[in-house]
């Protein structure tokens, strides 16, 4: 009994689970920034309950336990504890306690905790902190780059805090800034005594700037907080307690760069230190200059002709306390050892003598160029010899020393010198070629009237240019500015100096003749030129054939292609000399010539040939050589061979014939008509005819066919073809209809379940019928096809793929099919026939159930008898086969048989 008793109270406690007891805890006080442990459990640590739940009130008072809003699990309005809450996890299961950390003053009030929905215990929580020192305000004035110590003290009678926080916000404003390292302005700026003994937390702030200005306030309990009011005036330093390096050639000037972030704030004291702790006016005398006249906030000071000793370091300092580096590098020029010895130009052109510092960075004080062995002469634009032939590059690159001599000629070869600030120097010999002409011109050239030429004349050395040029023809000068030669003329030694080559263009037989090339007066070369005319091929077809509505070619072409004429024409003689071209009226928009890409080919041809176009034409060329051709234009004659009369039947189609006796002719015009109906044009554009009217021409223009299709009695009569208005042949069409068979049976007779076939066919089996409709008369002219229900999938016609046989096959006969059908044609013409379907099916089928057995029995006994006949039949030819074997082995051996 006492074991049952103790296992019913296990089951019952396990049922219970959690119980949470009811009331108020003991109040915890904490100061700003600590951590709490809220502590609540189940009445058994060891039972897990199913939901916990932790809610906030700011009214602390016994019996409260409404919550304003839930702090674990975390209200999704509200991120207030965001990050801030957790459960004791590593407790026993029934350990509910909550820590919190990072306190806030908000954090302060009535804390609920509780399972299942419902709140049953309450934890009360404070937070305390600290106040500045003295009461009231405190003030202090302090200068751009000092520091300034902030005090905050907590009284004996508060709490001694584990972390005091300090804030900022500028006066009248409500945001509050923290004050820490952790704070991007205050960043590494910040130091807190924290001393929790002395009960001393103020707070030193370094490198004050003008932002620091304002109202700071150490963490405290009262409402109204005492502050401290922090005013930073005077000169900050722009980029202060930085180091900028500069890199400088001597000679150039520096800018040290030091200033107020404004530029109206006055320093109460600056210094400029330099490397050698002199004072920088004193040092640099008439070399330094200042800016502060103007703007007390600019300390800038910038040094001129600078030399290799003023490197070193320079610092700028304001108040002692603020203070910008720079260290400057003066570098001097140091002539590039890599130098080219030897250097080669050409007459008439260019050379560059190369000179230059092997720091980019640097210039040298001076800079003087000589030509040593024409008594040490100064090669500038100055010196009478070099001027305007000198380009120097310093000006925008310093330490580029290097001298661009233009126009060469031989007098300029010689030693150069590069001298820099009077010491150092490097030399360069100068070696001037001059133009030969070259000897592997070609002596005789030969071009084509109307074309251009290219007389050869060049430089061996393609480097080189010579001082003139001048081409020659029985001492006349070759130019644009000749005559004869005006425009004619191109010149290639302006981009390629060596290339003195000249381009004759429009060549004429007048140009004729020899020609010479001429340098600097003095060597030349020459070349003779033959220019070749076109002759016109004597090949040519004296009689042209063209066909009306196509296009010819009349043939004419330079027996050379290579030449062409200087002017080409072509004529119709037999029209008054009519000039044959786009521009005469009657050929406008019908010629075509080749001789713009092909100038030797003077060919015409010519479009939309008509019998007009027939006669003698001309080609002229340069006005007095010519060739004739006679055109001879053949039109369409229509063929003598067509029928007169044409057959076709209705419903199909019928091709009415007409052509041109020549297959390469095409007439200008064609039109069919229907002459028995006032001339009715036969066309797809003519209602009676649309859609049904199909003509050949346009791939075969010979063949003027009409094919008219879907034929009906009405398109029977007579038709005419008709070309270019004049010339025609007519036919006359007859339309065959179908007409219906007379030899067709009146009475059919079948039986239910098999299937019979209606004959219906037309007399004429290449006619169709426009309309064919069956129909059985006994029920009303009820129509017989698939679409009627009652004879759905029974029906089959063959005048798809037969039009002529209209005959109907209707399956799975029953009585009700009984009666007459009618087959109608057109909707006019009809036959009809009478179908009976006889017999019972229940009735046979059982008359083949009775036969069965007997056919079967009849059947088995016929197999018996075939084989009795096959089994006699081999026996008797075996015996047969014996015998034969016998008589034949006697007939062998004829002595044994008779002796044995």
């Amino acid at each position: 009994m006492l074991l049952w008793v103790y296992l019913l109270y296990c089951v019952l406690h396990e049922i219970s689970g959690c119980s949470v007891p009811r009331g108020l805890k003991g109040s915890i006080t904490k100061s700003v920034g600590d951590s709490v442990v809220l502590p609540c459990s189940c009445e058994d640590l060891q039972h897990n309950p199913n939901t916990l739940m932790w809610g906030y009130t700011k009214r602390i008072a016994f019996g409260n336990y409404k919550a304003e809003h839930s702090v674990f699990p975390e209200d999704s309005k509200s991120q207030r504890y965001r990050g801030r809450v957790q459960r004791l996890t590593q407790n026993p299961p029934g350990d509910l306690s909550l820590i919190i950390s990072h306190l806030t003053e908000e954090d302060e009030g009535l804390y609920l905790c509780g399972i299942n929905g419902k709140y049953t215990t309450a934890v009360p929580l404070y937070i305390r902190g600290c106040s500045v020192m003295n009461e009231g305000v405190n003030g202090f004035i302090k200068s751009p780059g000092e520091s300034v110590l902030l005090p905050c003290i907590c009284p004996e009678e508060k709490i001694n805090p584990q972390r005091v926080t300090w804030f900022f916000s500028k006066p009248g404003s409500e945001d509050k800034i923290s004050v820490s390292n952790e704070t991007q302005s205050y960043s590494g700026r910040v130091w807190m005594f924290d001393q929790p003994e002395s009960r001393n937390f103020s707070l030193l702030i370094s490198d004050l700037n003008k932002d620091d200005s304002g109202e700071y306030r150490c963490r405290a309990d009262e409402e109204n907080m005492p502050y401290v009011i922090l005013e930073v005036k005077g000169c900050t330093l722009s980029e202060n307690k930085q180091t900028v390096p500069i890199i400088r050639s001597s000679g150039e000037s520096v800018l040290l760069s030091c200033s107020c972030t404004d530029l109206q704030d006055s320093p109460e004291r600056v210094q400029w230190r330099t490397p050698d702790s002199t004072e920088l006016h004193q040092r640099y005398r008439d070399r330094v200059q200042t800016f502060n006249q103007n703007s007390p906030g600019n300390l800038s000071v910038l040094i001129s002709d600078l030399t290799v000793e003023d490197g070193g370091t320079y610092s700028c300092w304001i108040n002692q306390n603020q203070h910008r580096t720079f260290s400057l590098t003066v570098k001097d020029c140091t002539l590039l050892n890599s130098q080219e010895n030897q250097i080669v130009g050409y007459s008439g052109g260019s050379v560059l003598l190369p000179c230059s510092c092997t720091d980019p960075q640097t210039r040298p004080v001076s800079i003087k160029w000589e030509h040593v062995e024409s008594g040490v002469m100064e090669v500038s634009n100055r010196t009478r010899r070099y001027v305007g032939r000198i380009h120097m590059f310093n000006e925008k690159h310093p330490a580029n020393l290097s001298l661009l001599l233009s126009n060469l000629n031989e007098e300029d070869e010689g030693l150069y010198r590069c001298t820099i600030n009077n010491e150092k120097s490097i030399s360069v010999n100068l070696t001037v070629k001059d133009c030969t002409l070259s000897n592997s011109q070609e002596k005789q050239i030969v071009g084509y009237s109307g074309e251009s030429v290219l007389l050869p004349c060049s430089c061996t050395d393609p480097q080189t240019r010579p001082v003139s040029i001048k081409w020659e023809r029985l001492d006349s000068a070759v130019s644009n500015r000749t005559g004869r030669y005006a425009g004619r003329i191109h010149m290639f030694n302006e981009k390629h100096p060596a290339n003195l080559s000249l381009l004759l263009s429009n060549l004429n037989e007048t140009d004729n003749g020899t020609y010479s090339c001429t340098i600097n007066n003095e060597k030349s070369i020459s070349m003779n030129l033959n220019v070749k005319d076109c002759t016109l091929s004597n090949s040519q077809e004296n009689l042209i054939v063209g066909y009306s509505g196509e296009f010819v070619l009349l043939p004419c072409s330079c027996t050379d292609p290579q030449t062409r004429p200087v002017s080409i024409k072509w004529e119709r003689v037999d029209s008054g000399r009519i000039e044959v071209s786009n521009i005469t009226g009657r050929y406008a928009g019908r010629i075509h010539m080749f001789n713009e890409k092909h100038p030797a080919n003077l060919s015409l041809l010519l479009s939309n040939l008509t019998e007009q176009d027939e006669g003698l034409y001309r080609c002229t060329i340069n006005n007095e050589k010519s060739i004739s051709m006679n055109l001879n234009v053949k039109d369409c004659t229509l063929s003598n061979s067509q029928e007169n009369l044409i057959v076709g039947y209705s419903g199909g189609s019928v091709l009415l014939p007409c052509s041109c006796t020549d297959p390469q002719t095409r007439p200008v015009s064609i039109k069919w008509e229907r002459v028995d109906s006032n001339g009715t044009e036969v066309s797809n554009r003519t209602r009676h005819y649309a859609g049904r009217i199909h003509m050949f021409n346009e791939k075969h223009p010979a063949n003027l066919s009409l094919l008219l299709s879907n034929l009906t009695e009405q398109d029977e009569g007579l038709y005419r073809c008709t070309i270019n208005n004049k010339t025609s042949i007519s036919m006359r069409l007859n339309v065959k209809d179908c007409t219906l068979s007379n030899s067709q049976e009146n009475q059919i007779v079948r039986y239910p379940g098999g299937s019979v076939l209606l004959p219906c066919s037309c007399t004429d089996p290449q006619t169709r019928p426009v309309s064919i409709k069956w129909e059985h008369v006994d029920s009303n002219g009820t129509e017989v096809s698939n679409i009627t229900e009652r004879y759905a999938g029974r029906i089959h016609m063959f005048n798809e793929k037969h039009p002529a046989n209209l005959s109907l096959l209707l399956f799975n006969l029953t009585k009700q099919d009984n009666g007459t059908y009618r087959c109608t044609i057109n909707n006019e013409k009809s036959i009809s026939m009478k179908l009976n379907v006889k017999g019972n099916t229940t009735f046979e089928t059982k008359n083949w159930t009775y036969w069965t057995p007997i056919l079967s029995c009849v059947f088995l006994i016929l197999l018996l008898l075939l084989g009795a006949t096959a089994y006699i039949f081999c026996k008797h030819r075996k015996g047969m086969n014996k015998s034969t074997h016998v008589y034949m082995h006697t007939r062998k051996h004829p002595a044994n048989t008779m002796y044995s």
